[in-house]
């Protein structure tokens, strides 16, 4: 599968147009700011989001990570289920560790506990989860082999002859792609497992809770003679009350 990932650095999208050169999209949900670590959604998130589910492209998302303890790890599982929930997603929900300014410094060992406690957090929630990282940290501060076991891997490697020595689920192949609809260069990935069926049979991301129940139509018609006796008795009380003001003038 062809995957496009984007955030408010695409702010102007065809959706249409986009939809039919790419199979999913995954967007950027949100970012932990390094300086302060102050959480936020990603200003484009909602507009990507509905744009695509419009056109029927599968849609993930990702989050961009600052966190350098457990404790923040956990802050930032609990602010990004805030901005998933009442949505359904038909692509994994991605930790993105990435960030020097916070991570750089960290030993193996905690940072891949960091990313194991998001991951856990939303997995027991009900979300396909994985983690994004390139390949240079995947091999010097992650145990990937712990955390592959656990968790689905989206790694990127933009080089012709990339390592191979960590297996992954999707590659980011490189920063430089085009695709309809879309001015300049987009990250563009392969993606090798059928992550769509596997969170439509699960019921995960938000698969199958939100659901439009069914209603009668007897029970409609009468909802819509009470809403039309109700309009009839404001139009009447708002004619009485107009009718008092003049009066009293």
């Amino acid at each position: 599968m062809k995957i496009l990932d984007i955030s408010k650095w695409q702010p102007v999208v065809d959706y249409a147009k986009t939809a039919k050169d790419i199979d999913g999209v995954i967007l950027r949900i949100g970012i932990t700011y390094w300086g302060e670590q102050d959480m936020d959604i990603d200003p484009y998130f909602e507009q990507h989001y509905n744009g695509f589910k419009a056109e029927g492209v599968p849609v993930g998302a990702y989050y961009y990570s600052a966190a350098d303890t457990i404790e923040v790890a956990k802050a930032e599982a609990e602010f990004c289920m805030t901005l998933l929930k009442s949505k359904q997603f038909e692509l994994p929900i991605f930790y993105d560790v990435e960030n020097n300014e916070r991570q750089g410094s960290l030993s193996k060992d905690l940072l891949t506990q960091i990313t194991d406690t998001f991951c856990n957090i939303l997995e027991e929630n009900n979300y396909y989860v994985g983690y994004y990282s390139y390949t240079a940290w995947l091999l010097s501060k992650f145990d990937t082999e712990f955390l592959s076991e656990r968790h689905t891997l989206w790694k990127a490697d933009y080089r012709e002859d990339f390592d191979t020595s960590i297996p992954c689920d999707m590659h980011q192949y490189t920063s430089s792609g085009n695709v309809l609809g879309i001015e300049g260069n987009v990250d563009i990935n392969n993606c090798f497992k059928d992550y769509i069926t596997i969170i439509k049979e699960n019921e995960l991301n938000g698969i199958g809770e939100y659901t439009v129940p069914d209603v009668d139509e007897n029970e409609i018609n009468a909802l819509q003679k009470q809403y039309a006796e109700l309009e009839k008795k404001y139009n009447s009380l708002r004619l009485a009350l107009s009718e008092l003001l003049k009066e009293s003038v």
